[in-house]
């Protein structure tokens, strides 16, 4: 979605990034989880949706990882990791 992308890209503003790899991809996705949060209203669990969403569609339809990023099964036990109370996101 488009609300996704704009959080994750102000996330890598927000801490500076200026290269791409995975930590920082997936740093700027928590950030960009916290950004909706505060920005537009969601709880934990709706922003963390709006992430986990994006990569279930990625892996159901075989999308092609981009360079340097993670798989996206990694994203997600990376986000589940950082947000421990979204336990109902289904890993890989």
């Amino acid at each position: 979605s488009l609300k996704r992308l704009i959080a994750h890209e102000w996330g890598h503003h927000l801490l500076n990034h200026t290269s791409q790899n995975p930590d920082q991809e997936i740093a700027a996705d928590i950030k960009g989880i916290e950004i909706l949060q505060r920005v537009e209203g969601m709880s934990e669990r709706e922003a963390f949706a709006v992430f986990y969403s994006l990569y279930r569609g990625r892996i159901q339809r075989r999308a092609t990882v981009p360079v340097g990023h993670e798989s996206d099964c990694r994203k997600i036990e990376r986000l589940r990791d950082a947000f421990p109370t979204q336990s109902w996101a289904q890993p890989c």
